[in-house]
């Protein structure tokens, strides 16, 4: 197996075995396919038009199918594929460009697109003390109470994330469309396969 992809991916428990390179017979583009039944994850070496693809193009295919997989446990009405796609494209810009997500603190910022988004932690949250996070798409601003383990934090961070993609690369919609468990879902499959560090070596090869 090559150095640049992990032999499985563990998905919220389910193990999917990684086939690269994999060659598509169908005469549909496709560079990457989820399958739920077989619990596998097929990855072209080669694009549509025959052409060898970067790895950062592998990477950014795999984390769409990595969105697949969790689509395929949280929704029973699956979102579609341009929504996916959004994501998927969101997502992996986040984890590349941000090389102090997800290590040992909570980054002063994060940027999401072409947007820097302020973080202010430790946030106090006078009205509610239940509350441990707050993000604003307009303010391009996220509050993070003190409160709560670093790995609970970055969860809650991943939830800004995720609603500032979705806002930004999926066409201004409400990140509240998400499945309510989708940002700790994600974020368990980062962490437990480490996916931003991996993603983070290959960057831009």
């Amino acid at each position: 197996m090559t150095k640049f992809l992990p032999k499985t991916i563990d998905v919220l428990g389910i193990r999917y075995k990684i086939i690269f390179p994999y060659i598509f017979t169908t005469k549909e583009c496709i560079i990457g396919l989820h399958d739920a039944m077989k619990r596998e994850i097929r990855l072209s070496a080669i694009s549509t038009s025959s052409d060898k693809l970067p790895i950062s193009q592998i990477h950014c295919t795999l984390l769409h199918e990595i969105i697949h997989a969790l689509i395929n446990v949280l929704y029973s009405n699956p979102p579609p594929e341009e929504i996916i796609e959004g994501l998927s494209f969101g997502l992996y810009q986040v984890l590349v460009d941000n090389p102090e997500l997800y290590t040992k603190k909570i980054p002063p910022t994060v940027k999401v697109g072409g947007f820097i988004y302020k973080i202010t932690h430790p946030h106090i949250f006078a009205d509610d003390d239940n509350v441990s996070i707050s993000a604003s798409n307009m303010q391009e601003r996220i509050l993070i109470a003190e409160a709560g383990s670093l790995d609970f934090k970055f969860e809650k961070l991943t939830y800004a994330i995720c609603n500032a993609v979705y806002y930004i690369y999926c066409g201004g919609r409400d990140g509240e469309d998400l499945h309510p468990h989708f940002d700790q879902a994600l974020y368990n499959t980062i962490k437990t396969n480490g996916l931003a560090k991996l993603f983070r070596k290959y960057r831009g090869k």
